[in-house]
């Protein structure tokens, strides 16, 4: 699994829990800096915005 993906997978599965860019490089086995180029590379976006937009379309979603 590339780092990118691993990155999602622990932001989807840990999405209710308090992430931080350090715990999710952690689990990544990478740095943060390394974690951050790579991700926005990859997404177009910083790590934590993708979080933020991910709790927000799931806040979205329980509401509707």
């Amino acid at each position: 699994m590339d780092i990118v993906t691993r990155a999602i997978w622990t932001i989807e599965t840990r999405l209710g829990s308090q992430l931080s860019l350090s715990s999710i490089a952690e689990d990544c086995g990478v740095s943060q800096y390394h974690l951050s180029r790579v991700f926005r590379v990859a997404t177009g976006m910083s790590v934590m915005v993708y979080v933020r937009s991910r709790r927000l379309s799931l806040a979205a979603s329980v509401l509707a």
